[in-house]
């Protein structure tokens, strides 16, 4: 998969703190657990800005290691050439030297994905711009350490385990969801895993909406390909 990003140039910099400075614009929920680490999921659609617990002001949940923080982030649509979308995220990078940086994943409906790090810790605009099919961003990732895994792939694996040790016990597609949700939680080893906390919130769902357009049987027996739709489905791969 390849992440389309780019970052600001000093040309466009006023351009951006004027986007900011407008304000009035509309926000959309995100479904976050708070702190260093995590990961928020929701609907941002163009000219919209992400609310966690029915704010704006994001800088009591996205956290980083040392201070960082993400206040703000806005998802516009500008004219820069060769781009049609931009990420605006204000805020600060870990404070002191030598402590690293925040690192930032952003995943749109295509299940494509756009990487923004922090690395001063003074407050300031920072974008990714980019271009889409779909430019709605459905989940946002923050570390403390830079992503090198591929979460297309890692989902692929877990989704097969989750639906793999659910058909043991599973006679239906009614019953899929329960197990699926449970195995998937066993499968990924906690909540504390990024990816797994990430996937299996929705795979139980996902997965029997599947089965239920299907049927039980060949579900069974395409496994893999389910996994697949699961993943893409769930925004984490590429359609």
């Amino acid at each position: 998969m390849l992440c389309k990003k780019i970052r600001l140039s000093i040309a466009l910099l006023a351009a951006v703190h004027f986007s900011f400075a407008q304000g009035g614009m509309p926000s959309q929920p995100f479904q976050a657990k708070c702190g260093e680490n995590s990961h928020a999921s929701g609907t941002l659609n163009v000219v919209h800005q992400v609310a966690i617990n029915g704010s704006t002001d994001l800088a009591g949940c996205i956290r980083g290691n040392d201070d960082a923080y993400i206040r703000h982030i806005r998802l516009v649509k500008h004219g820069v050439t060769g781009f049609d979308y931009m990420i605006e995220a204000v805020g600060g990078g870990p404070d002191g030297f030598f402590n690293g940086s925040l690192y930032l994943r952003f995943f749109d409906a295509t299940g494509d994905y756009y990487d923004l790090s922090l690395f001063r810790h003074e407050e300031d605009v920072h974008v990714v711009n980019f271009n889409s099919d779909d430019p709605t961003i459905k989940h946002i990732l923050w570390n403390n350490e830079s992503f090198k895994q591929d979460f297309c792939v890692e989902c692929e694996v877990l989704v097969t385990k989750a639906i793999t040790m659910a058909l043991s016990d599973a006679s239906g597609c009614a019953e899929l969801g329960e197990y699926i949700t449970g195995e998937c939680d066993i499968a990924a080893g906690g909540p504390e895993d990024i990816i797994g906390d990430l996937v299996c919130v929705g795979v139980g769902y996902t997965a029997t909406k599947l089965c239920d357009d299907v049927n039980f049987g060949w579900f069974k027996e395409h496994i893999s390909e389910v996994a697949v739709r699961t993943c893409q489905d769930l925004h984490l791969c590429k359609k």
